[in-house]
């Protein structure tokens, strides 16, 4: 909370909750900085911003990260003021149309035919590449258990700067969430579960959160993302999307699928002074699962 000394006005908060964050397989004290609110009378004086730096001086702040999603306005203004901790573009978010616009706004006569046609051509591509995956078992899951940790640990890890996701943490993030639309598959070898997505969907538009695998099969992850795009395309949505840093290990396979990059409206800001390389984002693997707006 930020206090005026004169009236003892509250006039700003600012917070921040902790997220698990690892430097290769050491973890580090990490959180994802929240909402801030300034009230109007305070705004453009820079007031969060001398926060940061305080709460930057004290010796407990040397050995944490602090990171955050902000969107372009606040970024500029973060920049008025000085602050060099917002990465300068933006993250890149990758999309893959499966129906067109038309199809929602005029359900009959020509342009329905029309529309309906262009809908089959945009899937043709993703459904012949990722059909290589058929014959994986894939089944939804209602709740993670502690098999997906193991999963999570070696898929995920990175050399660098990296966010595990377990078990937990995923039943919170997603199949707990009271607000959230979100459904979560496993693929299986005999009874053992060798990978999972995560596929978000809010409106017309689906967001793939997750998408792990240690399986040495390339049908596995097909599967998987397969299941995401007709999970999405049932739930009525216009796009899929996935937004994560360049580091992500399914960029590869997003691409041959069809998900194009396209410039995205997140940015990406991060504080932690004991760190060497932590404001280049080639050192971090962060996926759609570790931005809090989405």
């Amino acid at each position: 909370m930020i206090i005026e000394k004169e009236t003892e006005r509250l006039i700003g908060t600012c917070a921040r909750f902790p997220w698990s964050t690892n430097r290769g397989a050491d973890p580090i004290e990490g959180y994802i900085i929240g909402d801030a609110a300034i009230a109007p009378d305070w705004k453009r004086r820079g007031v969060l911003e001398d926060l940061w730096r305080l709460i930057d001086l004290h010796p407990w702040s040397k050995h944490e990260i602090n990171f955050a999603w902000p969107n372009l306005k606040t970024r500029n203004a973060l920049q008025k003021y000085g602050d060099k901790t917002v990465l300068s573009d933006p993250l890149t978010t990758c999309r893959l149309p499966l129906r067109s616009k038309r199809a929602g706004r005029d359900p009959s006569g020509f342009q329905k035919t029309v529309a309906t046609a262009a809908d089959s051509l945009l899937n043709v591509w993703p459904d012949l590449l990722l059909r290589a995956g058929s014959g994986v078992c894939v089944e939804e899951v209602k709740r993670f258990d502690s098999s997906i940790d193991a999963i999570a640990e070696r898929a995920g890890f990175f050399r660098r700067f990296w966010c595990p996701h377990s078990a937990d943490f995923m039943n919170w993030r997603y199949l707990e969430h009271p607000l959230g639309n979100s459904v979560a598959y496993a693929a299986l070898e005999g009874d053992r579960p060798v990978g999972y997505c995560v596929v978000t969907m809010a409106g017309e538009v689906a967001t793939v959160m997750e998408l792990s695998h240690v399986s040495d099969s390339a049908k596995v992850p097909r599967a998987l993302l397969l299941r995401a795009i007709k999970t999405a395309r049932a739930c009525g949505c216009r796009v899929i999307k996935c937004i994560a840093t360049p580091a992500l290990r399914s960029w590869p396979l997003l691409h041959r699928a069809g998900f194009r990059p396209v410039s995205s409206k997140v940015y990406f800001m991060v504080r932690g002074e004991a760190f060497p390389g932590l404001r280049q984002l080639e050192n971090w693997q962060l996926g759609a699962g570790d931005i809090d707006s989405l």
